[in-house]
């Protein structure tokens, strides 16, 4: 038989799972945001010339609502033409990177993790 002190315990778990989940898609959805604003900022600076194809990396499949706002963001960026071709890189513990022609833009949470003092390499 659980004890009351056994029912606590299970109950923390499931919410720090809920609590976990929660913020990550939080902190995905704000770091394709933040990628999306990089881009608008690098495009400020430099001319970005005709771009007929953009790589976005992520860490796994992006969800259809991401991937629908990922291509409207990069089409109205670029053109309504753009190519947008997904990679998975496993290696990535969330956010995006944006290739297209010799550019790279975006950071994953690894790198921001990094730089901050909390990853090291």
């Amino acid at each position: 038989m659980v004890g009351v002190v056994g029912i606590i315990l299970i109950i923390q778990t499931i919410l720090g799972i809920i609590v976990f989940f929660v913020l990550r898609k939080i902190l995905e959805d704000k770091l394709i945001e933040s990628t999306i604003h990089e881009l608008d900022l690098f495009l400020m600076k430099n001319e970005s010339g005709a771009v007929g194809e953009v790589v976005v990396v992520g860490n796994g499949e992006f969800a259809p609502e991401k991937k629908s706002r990922i291509q409207a963001a990069l089409q109205k960026r670029f053109s309504p033409q753009v190519r947008v071709v997904y990679q998975t890189d496993k290696n990535f513990m969330g956010g995006m990177v944006l290739k297209f022609g010799t550019s790279v833009i975006g950071k994953s949470l690894k790198d921001r993790l990094r730089e901050s003092g909390f990853v090291k390499g």
